[in-house]
């Protein structure tokens, strides 16, 4: 699996994530592992070194990654995970990756000194270059620290909100909200969470899972067109969005997280005022063949602080 990395300041920047391992590191981790095996554990995920391959036992790969960044050892450091709380749809499998040069880490379900640390998930302890992933299959909010450093500690929101349209469903981390008319709208609420991914899955559309497929998506307003941007997909696998609110100008698009194959999440920044919106999700082509048939459907989307 290719991790295409990011960070807070650099966008669009696509990079394998390479990692060796020599003997000396690998008997090191190992007396590591041994050492902290009463406190750690794996469960039905894993953790690996990054040039290992993905085991054929292995049914899903991740598809959005959260960085362990350089310096995230360091209890001074005012961020340890990128992006450090998110908002995923259920069903969603994150990748953790340590690129904090010469630590180790854990990835590590509830708060630390908690009777309930590490029962959810854990990844063990993971040297720089390893990665270790979870698939979140059930709603609610996941908290998870650092066994090593308990200051490290992330946010998971797993949200099960979705429409269904004539060709795709839309599945969110936002949640379904009754407005003032006491209509129930998916709503993102940028006070609790400022990042949202949305996981668009195609219905009853035949691709082979070795195709290219290009997508087209729009988001509008009382406006007209806000953003308009194609993704690319490969074969049959969800369209991942997640959409960033902040102060920019305009809009920033960066991804996928991950390129080989290119089953990652796209990124789109931009200032999301407070109102509703509409995002349109067009199929483009599958291959080299133009969709001439409008393949389209609209959800609607409310945004608010």
């Amino acid at each position: 699996m290719e991790k295409a990395y990011f960070s807070l300041n650099i966008y669009n920047k696509k990079i394998m994530a390479t990692y060796i391992r020599t003997t000396a590191f690998a008997a090191l981790f190992m007396l590591i592992t041994i050492a902290l095996t009463p406190f750690v554990y794996l469960n039905s995920a894993f953790s690996q070194i990054g040039l290992a391959p993905v085991p054929a036992t292995q049914k899903v790969l991740a598809t959005y990654i959260i960085d362990i960044p350089a310096g995230a050892v360091s209890a001074n450091k005012s961020i340890h995970f990128i992006p450090e709380k998110v908002s995923i749809p259920f069903g969603t499998t994150i990748a953790w990756f340590n690129d904090d040069p010469g630590q180790v880490h854990t990835v590590t379900s509830g708060l630390p000194n908690s009777p309930n640390a590490g029962k959810l998930f854990n990844s063990g302890v993971m040297p720089e270059g390893a990665f270790y992933q979870y698939t979140f299959d059930i709603v609610g909010d996941y908290r998870y620290h650092c066994i090593l450093h308990p200051y490290m500690a992330g946010t998971v929101h797993i949200g099960g909100a979705y429409d269904i349209g004539r060709y795709f469903k839309m599945a969110s981390g936002a949640n379904h909200v009754l407005d003032n008319a006491g209509i129930s709208k998916l709503t993102l609420n940028k006070t609790q969470f400022d990042r949202t991914l949305f996981d668009f899955k195609p219905l009853n559309i035949a691709i082979d899972s070795t195709t290219p497929v290009i997508y087209n998506l729009k988001i509008s307003n009382d406006n007209g067109t806000l953003f308009s941007n194609n993704f690319q997909v490969l074969g049959g696998n969800d369209l991942q969005v997640e959409l960033i609110s902040n102060n920019t100008n305009g809009f920033n698009v960066y991804g996928p997280d991950v390129t080989d194959p290119i089953t990652g999440a796209y990124h789109v920044e931009g200032n999301f005022a407070d109102g509703n919106y509409k995002i349109t999700l067009q199929l483009v082509s599958i291959g080299s063949q133009q969709q001439t048939n409008n393949i389209t459907d609209e959800f609607g989307l409310r945004i608010a602080s």
